[in-house]
């Protein structure tokens, strides 16, 4: 039996790096492209009307949009999940150093046949001086990210 060389040990471990290395790239790729796909149904708003629905309806989009391994799919046809939620608590009361606001969300998550999968619920606030829309929306967008947070858990 012949000894292995220093020149084909080297060899081999090298491929066998490059073997491993490719296939953690080939898994990184393979798994940007299976994002779970989520759609984003009928907002709704207990308070504030339609008008909070629509605000609902862009922070669940921020909030989508910035959540890892989750692909915001515009047709619910084509999603996995889908998702759709209420604005349930709002509200804003002036103070020494200016406005709080605080607001509380419930999500459903539905898949794509319409059997729940989760009930989320997710709260902030904002307080401080300056424009009040803008500190509403940060509060909201707060609260959607809140009640988010387990979806990596639960869409999976």
């Amino acid at each position: 039996m012949q000894k292995p060389s220093f020149a084909r040990a080297l060899t081999l471990a090298f491929t066998v790096v490059l073997f491993v290395s490719g296939g953690a790239v080939t898994t990184e790729i393979v798994s940007a492209q299976r994002a779970t796909a989520v759609s984003i149904g009928d907002s709704g708003a207990v308070v504030g009307g339609p008008d909070a629905a629509a605000a609902l309806d862009t922070a669940l989009h921020a909030a989508l949009a910035s959540h890892p391994g989750v692909r915001v799919e515009g047709r619910v046809d084509h999603a996995r999940f889908v998702i759709t939620g209420s604005i349930t608590e709002w509200s804003n009361r002036e103070v020494t150093d200016g406005h709080e606001i605080r607001c509380s969300v419930s999500l459903i998550v539905t898949d794509s046949h319409g059997a729940m999968r989760a009930m989320l619920s997710g709260r902030a606030g904002a307080r401080g001086e300056g424009d009040a829309d803008q500190l509403a929306d940060r509060a909201l967008l707060a609260a959607t990210r809140s009640a988010l947070r387990p979806l990596g858990v639960q869409l999976r």
